[in-house]
């Protein structure tokens, strides 16, 4: 069995398309990987709402535990944390560049409203 028919675009599609599922007889998944994408896409977009709740509830309820987590991490791994510092800090200067340089434009472009008034 070189090919296989998916159950929900109904097309038939090479074994390669489908994803291994070791509980089916032949080995894959009914649904082609582009259907089964869709489908996981459209389910996380129904459930956003429940399941940033859910973590927002969690972290809440997990406050310090997770806290003594990252400190234990940052000790154990001072490296990464100096590597994702300096990442952190660049990726704000520019954030800050960008800014400031808007505000500028927008500043001259009021200055220049001013003098072509009067």
């Amino acid at each position: 069995m070189t090919s296989k028919t998916c159950t929900t675009c109904k097309a038939v599609k090479p074994l390669g398309d489908f994803y291994r599922d070791a509980r089916r007889r032949d080995g894959r998944m009914s649904s082609c990987k582009d259907c089964h994408k869709a489908a996981k896409r459209a389910s996380d977009e129904a459930h956003k709402a429940q399941r940033d709740q859910y973590h927002a509830a969690y972290r809440e309820a997990h406050k310090v535990d997770l806290a003594q987590a990252a400190a234990r991490r940052r000790a154990e791994h001072p490296e990464q944390e100096r590597e994702t510092q300096a990442k952190t800090r660049a990726k704000r200067r520019e954030q800050i560049r960008r800014r400031d340089r808007e505000r500028y434009r927008r500043k001259r472009a009021g200055d220049d409203r001013e003098q072509s008034g009067t």
